[in-house]
């Protein structure tokens, strides 16, 4: 047998290898391919772990089908342990299966303990095994940080001289929606449903802002700034 995992890119409608630039929050449409043998007679076990900025749809759970056709939940599949963090299942080699590529699609959201890893590229790999033999596959997805640092222009542009200014707050955007965040300990803002779209410079004139979707546009909007000082003008 073999084995192919491929990924939609949000705004896609197929599926592919390639790495994806999401935001935290959103969701992965993830695609798995077993080839089934004509001449498979064991079982072939599928394990899919979830990398740890990952959360499975355990509610939606799994579609298994050959073509158009849904296979049958426990003749010609079974669904093993599931957590939030991994999925097994376990092909049968039957009529329905055998010679056919059957196809295994789910969902995983973006989660928020991406906040305690480097923004860059991050894999979600399934693993097959059938007798003694073990293929794997994976994909990738990438989320980017962005910031700007507010300081007084007239002042000399280094470390010792430059002003910076604390406490400047501008209204967070994607596109024309606002992009709510919450601040984390440790200083950096990420996406939270619950949270404001408005965001603060810390003392050091800095907002820093994480888990952002590389192929989106964000605006920052200047709405209060620090006395003696005019807002900018446009985002």
């Amino acid at each position: 047998p073999t084995i192919e995992k491929l990924q939609k890119d949000e705004d896609g409608t197929d599926y592919a290898a390639t790495a994806v630039d999401v935001a935290v929050g959103d969701t992965i449409d993830y695609q798995v391919t077993v080839n089934v043998p004509d001449s498979a007679k064991v079982d072939i076990t599928v394990t899919d772990t979830m990398f740890e900025g990952l959360t499975y749809d355990q509610t939606a759970g799994l579609t298994v089908k050959v073509g158009n056709t849904a296979l049958t939940a426990g003749t010609d599949y079974v669904v093993g342990d599931a957590t939030a963090k991994s999925w097994v299942l376990t092909i049968k080699p039957t009529t329905a299966t055998k010679g056919n590529d059957v196809v295994i699609t789910y969902t995983a959201t973006v989660n928020t303990s991406s906040i305690g890893v480097t923004d860059a590229s991050k894999k979600n790999s399934v693993q097959l095994d059938f007798s003694n033999f073990r293929q794997s596959d994976d994909v990738s997805y990438t989320t980017k940080a962005s910031a700007i640092f507010k300081y007084d222009g007239a002042t000399a542009y280094n470390a010792d001289d430059v002003k910076k200014l604390s406490g400047v707050k501008f209204t967070l955007k994607e596109g024309d929606a606002e992009f709510k965040v919450t601040k984390g300990n440790d200083g950096y803002y990420y996406y939270d449903a619950a949270g404001s779209s408005e965001v603060v410079t810390d003392d050091n004139g800095m907002i820093i802002i994480r888990g952002l979707d590389g192929d989106k546009a964000y605006t920052l909007t200047e709405t209060e700034t620090n006395q003696g000082y005019n807002l900018l003008d446009a985002p």
